[in-house]
């Protein structure tokens, strides 16, 4: 199922004999990626709105002995 962008005017990719896309039809599907995750997480946060108030405003850093994980 190819997803469709509005006002996008591009043919569908070609592939090649044995399925490989063109560095430029690989260049398109990255940025429709990228733009498909980018609106997808705007959404989310925006479903999401702002997180919530903290009932204890008072947060200090853990102090460690030296790195390592702590047990």
């Amino acid at each position: 199922m190819e997803r469709q962008f509005e006002g996008d005017d591009d043919a569908e990719l070609l592939a090649d004999e044995v399925g490989h896309l063109s560095t430029e039809d690989e260049q398109l599907v990255a940025e429709r990626t990228a733009d498909a995750i980018n609106h997808t997480l705007a959404r989310l946060f925006l479903r999401l709105g702002p997180p919530p108030e903290s009932t204890n405003g008072d947060f200090a850093p853990v102090s460690s002995s030296g790195g390592g994980s702590a047990l």
